[in-house]
Order: structure tokens, then C-alpha cells, then sequence
């Protein structure tokens, strides 16, 4: 009786195992090929609440959600000083609190370098959740990478929620596909965005904010989910007549988010 060569036994033998080890059998082993594009965004495509999202994160999402993922520390730096690298190391001014307290309240001590710096990490959550109104629209962005290695970035802001109640909220999404892939899949990738967030390429109405999806390529595939709120904003009353102010003082002047 004729015999295999041993390499062919060896190789029938790992991909046996292969398939009775993982669910999707032999799939794990060889390539697919939208395998790529799809780990760029996965299949969660949109929450429960109908807003886009990307795998880690959707837009609308709070603060619990946020505290899953796994940011890069937050980065700040002075346009005097570029040796400050990070957020928690900017040297804030009395005056520079001042000028944060005319546009966020509620307990900001622990926060102003965050919010003086619009930016956040994982331990930023926790000062921003005492922050509780914002009296003039301003983001602030923070950074993590994703499984495939592809650069995010987070913007997040105080909406209202009800009369008189702001939360913070995931109102921006920044994906980046590193160049490194071929044309071939940066045109896969292209198809199966347009594909997965279609709805959205017109922006959407979802209770009182606007989704939208948008993908541009500078050197390399970028795409950007964001949410716009569109309901009513009547002044809170703990913004006084500061409503839409927004300091150029030294707030501005001192300090820019350094984003690698």
C-alpha cells in the first residue's frame, strides 16, 4: 500500500486539530480575502440605539463604556514649554482655572489639566465624571490602539440628556489604516466601509442628533464617525450668561493637544 510522505501526515494532522479546536474550523488557518479590511472595524457596525460604531466604542456611548477600553495616556503640550509631553504634567495658572471655570462646572479641580489640554485617558474618566455641565461646545480627544494595531481616536463631549443634565458622550470616532496594506486591500477596505456604514454617508437623524460617516485618504485611509446634537439647548442655569463664551485668554493662548 502506497504511504504519504511524513510532511503530509504532519500537515493533516495539525489541521485536524486546527478544526476541532476553533468553532470556525479550518477558517482560523487559511487567509480570507476581506479578512483584513474587516478587522478594521469589525461587525458591530451600529448600536442598540441605531449609532454607528467601530468594535471598542460607539458613538453616544458614556462613561462605563468608555472606562473598557484601554486609552493612551493623554498627551498636552505647552506652546513655551515642549518638554511637557503630558497632560498631567502642564503647570495651570490661577488664571488659566479661572478661565476653565467660566466654561465648565461642577467639581473641576481634579480635571483642568484634561480639560485645559481637550484631551483624556483612562485616568482622566473619573475627574471628567465630576464635571457636570459645559457651558460652551468643546470636545475633548483621547487615543488608543486598536487590536490590529490601526490608531483611534476618541472625542467626547458634554450633550444633554434631560433638561438641566449633561453627560459625557462619544461624539467622535477616528480611525486610521496604516499604509502598510496593498492597493488591493486598501480598495476592499473602501468597498466594505462604504458598505458597513452606508446609512450614514447622508447624515442621519436619531432623536436629537445627527450620525455621519465620512472616509478621506491623506497618505493613507482615514474614516470618521460623528454626532452632532441638533435638539434643544436652553441655557443651563448654571452657566449664568456664559452661555457660547469661550475664553481666548490664557486658557487658549497657553496651551495646545499635541497628537502624535
Amino acid at each position: 500500500m502506497h504511504r504519504l510522505p511524513s510532511v503530509v501526515w504532519t500537515l493533516a494532522v495539525t489541521l485536524f486539530a486546527a478544526t476541532i479546536s476553533h468553532p470556525a474550523g479550518i477558517q482560523k488557518l487559511v487567509p480570507v480575502a476581506n479578512q483584513a479590511s474587516q478587522n478594521h472595524f469589525g461587525s458591530k457596525a451600529f448600536s442598540e440605539t441605531g449609532l454607528p460604531c467601530v468594535p471598542e466604542v460607539c458613538l453616544g456611548d458614556g462613561m462605563r463604556r468608555l472606562s473598557a477600553v484601554r486609552w493612551n495616556k493623554a498627551k498636552g503640550g505647552s506652546l513655551f514649554d515642549p518638554t511637557v509631553s503630558y497632560a498631567t504634567d502642564l503647570n495651570v495658572s490661577e488664571a488659566q482655572v479661572k478661565a476653565i471655570g467660566r466654561v465648565f462646572k461642577g467639581n473641576t479641580s481634579a480635571a483642568v489639566p484634561y480639560l485645559i489640554a481637550r484631551t483624556f485617558d483612562g485616568d482622566a474618566l473619573a475627574p471628567l465624571s465630576a464635571v457636570t455641565v459645559a457651558c460652551a461646545a468643546d470636545k475633548l480627544y483621547g487615543q488608543f490602539t486598536a487590536t490590529d494595531g490601526d490608531p483611534t481616536t476618541v472625542g467626547i463631549a458634554l450633550l444633554p440628556r434631560a433638561p438641566e443634565v449633561q453627560e459625557w458622550v462619544v461624539v467622535e470616532i477616528t480611525r486610521e489604516i496604516p499604509a502598510a496594506i496593498s492597493l488591493e486591500e486598501m480598495n476592499a477596505l473602501r468597498q466594505e466601509l462604504r458598505s458597513t456604514y452606508a446609512r450614514w454617508e447622508s447624515p442621519r437623524l436619531s432623536g436629537d442628533v445627527l450620525a455621519s460617516f465620512t472616509m478621506y485618504t491623506v497618505n493613507h485611509l482615514f474614516f470618521t464617525l460623528a454626532l452632532r446634537y441638533v435638539g434643544d439647548s436652553p441655557l443651563h442655569p448654571a452657566c449664568g450668561q456664559e452661555q457660547g463664551s469661550h475664553p481666548s485668554g490664557p486658557l487658549h493662548q497657553a496651551y495646545v493637544v499635541v497628537i502624535p
